[in-house]
């Protein structure tokens, strides 16, 4: 499970559109995010403009946890902004209405009706609610609402001139003091934040995996070699003539010679070639190197290219002398290998999926025009 964390930074209002900032923040990445809408929107549409900020911002939220979720995000500290603009296509009536419907956390529908679960006290209508009642309510939209924000208390009265709800008491987890809950939404209160926490996908190893591996090694060499005039990034002339790649794992020592030989294509790289002498000057080991040149050709990848084909290293350099090394057991479980290793032949399948994932990934950005 992986968390991150979504903070607000400022709101610039003008004639125009607006524009919200937002700053994102994981384990290994740090990047700010700019939500605005197109110039013509504020003009064209039939929406206040308090309407058309709250759905540029519930517009721009949901893409910020898109954009997370799928990965799709820088993955380093940087400053570089990622925009997010909300469009005409982006804002027909019946999205725009079902945006601005207020969605409701301590909700719940049974099939007598709408029930409010965070009542307390004296509750007028026994928790009894309807989405007329709950819209008026100071708990604000849940898609907006701070993480921080814990145990809520509401009341409802019913008198002659109609029925309320009321947020009599909250909580907060950064012990501020929440007051009136509407302002736990962003850009009110300087504390907010939302927490978003990924899990993992699970890995689906193909069946012909190794295959995979063989053709990503020779398409990645001729991918280089056609952009950068590399004769092989990978010095290997075919890869289908790599035997550690192909059958079965069957023991311990059959998975170390299989790792090894993997090791060695990772620690082969030449990609040394490729770098200037101010950018190579000090830098050492094939992997440092190629961080070094993606670092350079394609800001912001280097992690997720990098990163892997370490733990691979890794793996090859402790396992199995250092067993109970905090760097192993990290490697096995970035890699998804279960310890104490039981299957031999899945083990090597991680590692083999590994290592085509990130190739897969450097030879994609050679063929791309950036």
């Amino acid at each position: 499970m992986e968390s991150f964390r979504i903070e607000f930074g400022s709101f610039e209002e003008d004639a125009i559109a607006g524009r919200f900032i937002f700053r994102i923040t994981g384990a290994t990445t740090s990047f700010p995010v700019l939500i605005t809408m197109e110039n013509i929107l504020r003009a064209t549409s039939r929406m206040t403009n308090d309407e058309l900020g709250k759905t540029m911002l519930l517009f721009g939220l949901d893409r910020i946890q898109t954009m997370v979720r799928a990965g799709n995000y820088s993955k380093e500290y940087t400053d570089r902004v990622t925009e997010i603009v909300l469009t005409q296509e982006d804002l027909t009536e019946q999205s725009a209405a079902a945006l601005l419907k207020k969605q409701y956390l301590f909700q719940t529908r049974p099939q007598e009706g709408l029930i409010c679960q965070i009542r307390w006290g004296r509750d007028d209508l026994e928790g009894r609610t309807t989405p007329s009642l709950c819209a008026k309510c100071s708990m604000p939209d849940k898609r907006l609402l701070c993480t921080n924000l814990m145990h809520p208390r509401i009341s409802a009265t019913e008198t002659s001139s109609g029925m309320s709800r009321t947020v009599w008491s909250a909580m907060c987890e950064k012990d501020e003091d929440p007051g009136d809950t509407s302002n736990c939404i962003p850009g009110v209160k300087d504390c907010w934040e939302q927490v978003l926490e990924i899990g993992k996908a699970p890995v689906i190893i193909p069946s012909d995996l190794a295959d995979r591996v063989a053709d990503e090694i020779d398409f990645l060499n001729l991918s280089f070699r056609e952009k950068y005039g590399l004769k092989r990034l990978i010095p290997v002339s075919q890869a289908r003539t790599i035997s550690a790649l192909f059958g079965v794992c069957v023991s311990e020592e059959d998975f170390m010679y299989r790792v090894a030989a993997v090791s060695d294509l990772i620690n082969n790289l030449s990609v040394g070639t490729l770098l200037d002498k101010n950018t190579i000057a000090g830098v050492e080991g094939s992997l440092n190197k190629l961080e070094a040149f993606v670092d350079k050709e394609y800001p912001g990848f280097a992690h997720d290219i990098v990163t892997p084909l370490r733990y691979i290293v890794t793996l090859r350099n402790s396992f199995p002398i250092h067993s109970r090394s905090q760097d192993l057991l990290e490697s096995f479980e970035a890699l998804g290998i279960e310890w104490p290793i039981v299957d031999w032949q899945e083990a090597l399948s991680k590692v083999l999926h590994t290592l085509w994932i990130s190739l897969r990934e450097l030879r994609r950005l050679a063929q791309s025009n950036s």
